[in-house]
Parts: structure tokens; sequence; C-alpha cells
């Protein structure tokens, strides 16, 4: 089909009605995204990547940390932030993209 992947990400400011383009994430995204956010931290998992990006609102800067990959993909997945430390991600569908899965990854 005619999917393509973006790395760009932008922000929008309701003061004055405008887009502001900012760092683009480390790898292309395609798809669906589980996203939450503690502090000033955004975590995103993108559909069929095995790691989670995260983009520090305060310094307007990615990073991918080595302790946020898995063997097993976030497709479909859902995530949250439990305590202000937890990432918990939340289901998702399985390597066929067919059937969902039952697993719930924590990271601390």
């Amino acid at each position: 089909g005619n999917r393509r992947r973006l790395s760009s990400t932008e922000r929008y400011c309701i003061a004055n009605n405008t887009w502001e383009h900012l760092p683009n994430m480390p790898e292309n995204c395609e798809g669906d995204c589980a996203v939450s956010t503690t502090g000033s931290e955004i975590y995103i998992a993108c559909y069929g990547i095995c790691y989670v990006d995260v983009f520090d609102t305060a310094t307007l800067s990615w990073k991918t940390p080595s302790y946020l990959r898995e063997e097993e993909r976030y497709a479909g997945s859902a995530a949250v932030v439990l305590k202000n430390k937890y990432l918990v991600m939340i289901g998702g569908l399985d390597d066929g993209g067919v059937g969902a899965t039952a697993s719930c990854f924590i990271y601390d």
C-alpha cells in the first residue's frame, strides 16, 4: 500500500494558533503508537518496533533508553505510567499482527 513512515514531530501553540517543528524522532514510526507521560517525559512505543522512544519536553530532545528494549513488539498496545515510576505496556498484537495478546510489560 501507500503506507509511509514518519519521524517528524510538532507541537501546537494554543495562544497563537500555530504549529512548531520539534526534533525528529530517532526512528521512523508507522501506524498506531502507545503514548504516556510522566513529568517532562513523553514515552512513545510505535507500531512494529521493539523499543520505546522518550521525548523530554524540558530539553526538547529524544532518547531511546536501552532498558526499554524488548523482544516483543508493541503493535496495538496501550501504555500508562503508574505512580510516576512504572511504565506499563499492556496487550497488543501477536507477531502476525492478527491475534490479540495478553502480554504486560512493566519497566521501572
